[in-house]
């Protein structure tokens, strides 16, 4: 499925969360997030596993209203850890839109579709 529809469930039970929490692979460069409750839809624009991140494009990201298409950040961490490392752009995926205390929107608890 393409776009960002925002879902009123959340994903496959391994990939919800209830709560806020951190976003990093654990260690000091973790990042505290609050979550949406909201669960998106979008598409891989991007993804560099040397790296460790990448970004997410969807429908209705709240870049300036309107539905407009937006991109969400990542990190391989955020991942299921059986894709790390074969993840593709264009893949469509479902993933917990989060916020970071600076306002900047980050995608976590991320599934393939």
């Amino acid at each position: 499925m393409m776009g960002g529809m925002a879902h009123s469930q959340p994903p496959p039970p391994r990939a919800a969360r209830t709560s806020g929490g951190f976003i990093g692979g654990g260690g000091n460069g973790d990042v505290p997030v609050t979550t949406t409750g909201e669960f998106m839809d979008g598409n891989v624009k991007s993804y560099n596993p040397t790296k460790g991140w990448g970004l997410i494009t969807s429908r209705g990201i709240p870049k300036g209203g309107n539905g407009q298409v937006g991109d969400v950040f990542f990190m391989k961490s955020n991942l299921p850890s059986e894709v790390r490392d074969s993840l593709r752009q264009g893949q469509s995926v479902t993933y917990e839109l989060v916020k970071t205390p600076e306002g900047k929107f980050r995608a976590q608890s991320i599934v393939l579709n």
